[in-house]
């Protein structure tokens, strides 16, 4: 898959030349090639389409005011989404990588308590999606079962991790949670961060697309040879989602109460006005800066009040 989508666009070879584009697919995670729009927007040059992800990271936190995000996040988000169809991405990892770059911008447009949800959307962004891509590496090993090639010790191992987790519903579980994150992200205001989401939703949209293949060459093409790398970069994802799951928590420590409280007011409120109340109150509650109050409790107060009314 990777070799597929490697192949530079002829249009840059000719924009910057073969000697360049061959130094540009050569190294790791550098962007492969670049829409032309992207390229006459005004991006500083250090930036550009060519720059390793370190640096364009550093270069993107130098903008701090809305104004001067809005105007480099649109072209480089842009300019993310073609590496996708190119090939330029290789896991979900790289994707979040990316996003968590825009959060990290978006986190210096923020005050209040609602700076902390910006680290706490990004660890439970990273764990639901590792938690499916986990389950979706699960169905893979499953279907390996039926393969002759497989030798007894490794067979023992995925029965093991199919004993321990069942993928269809890590796959639910994940897919529920991303929907609510989702759902969190649209109720922001209508700045970088609703941008950015959009934007996200069809960068994994063909990332999506090429996990589906890779799936298939597992299913079709399997070498007895690939399990033991498989084995290892399981292993590791296992230990990815237990990192995440406990940062998450950590991070969701203090306001987790309130934010259970608020999404299981608005899952019973069907009137759009009501809700529309309900969001304000809660952004109000938010903005407060005194760490001493049981925001939980106000939120209750706050919703019985409102609801009677309604």
């Amino acid at each position: 898959i990777t070799n597929r989508f490697l192949k530079p666009d002829k249009k840059i070879v000719d924009l910057v030349g073969k000697e360049e584009v061959k130094a540009i697919v050569n190294a790791r995670h550098t962007v492969i090639s670049c829409p032309t729009e992207v390229l006459v927007t005004g991006i500083p040059d250090e930036i550009r389409c060519y720059g390793r992800c370190d640096t364009i990271k550093a270069l993107l936190m130098k903008w701090t005011r809305f104004e001067e995000v809005q105007n480099i996040v649109g072209p480089y988000i842009s300019h993310v989404i073609h590496k996708t169809r190119f090939g330029g991405y290789q896991s979900a990892r790289e994707v979040l990588e990316d996003y968590k770059i825009f959060h990290s911008i978006r986190s210096k447009l923020v005050k209040g308590k609602k700076k902390l949800l910006i680290p706490i959307n990004v660890s439970k962004y990273c764990y639901s999606y590792a938690v499916k891509e986990k389950a979706l590496m699960l169905s893979g090993f499953s279907t390996m079962l039926s393969d002759a090639h497989i030798k007894n010790h490794h067979i023992g191992w995925i029965r093991q991790q199919l004993k321990e987790d069942d993928p269809k519903e890590l796959i639910l579980i994940a897919e529920i949670a991303i929907r609510n994150m989702d759902a969190w992200v649209k109720k922001m205001e209508k700045d970088v961060q609703s941008e950015i989401s959009e934007q996200k939703k069809e960068k994994l949209k063909y990332l999506e697309r090429f996990r589906n293949e890779f799936e298939k060459i597992i299913q079709n093409e399997f070498q007895a040879g690939d399990i033991a790398k498989m084995v290892l970069e399981f292993e590791e994802l296992k230990w990815k989602v237990s990192r995440e799951k406990e940062n998450m928590e950590t991070l969701s420590a203090g306001l987790g109460p309130l934010l259970d409280a608020y999404y299981n007011t608005l899952e019973n409120v069907g009137n759009r006005l009501t809700r529309n109340k309900l969001e304000g109150e809660f952004k109000k509650l938010l903005s407060d800066e005194d760490s001493e109050r049981d925001l939980a409790k106000e939120w209750s107060e706050v919703t019985r009040g409102m609801l009677k009314l309604d």
